[in-house]
């Protein structure tokens, strides 16, 4: 419990942002995998 004291007031930011910036990335790295599949996909 000591551990959890110290390192828990250490978090910067928003605790949204834990949600956001993940979304942001999920959503990025799928448009290019969609993309590079459409593109590897054509005749």
């Amino acid at each position: 419990m000591l551990i959890l004291s110290v390192v828990l007031p250490l978090y910067l930011g928003h605790p949204v942002l834990g949600y956001i910036i993940p979304a942001a990335i999920f959503a990025l790295s799928f448009w290019i995998a969609w993309s590079l599949f459409k593109y590897f996909n054509r005749k």
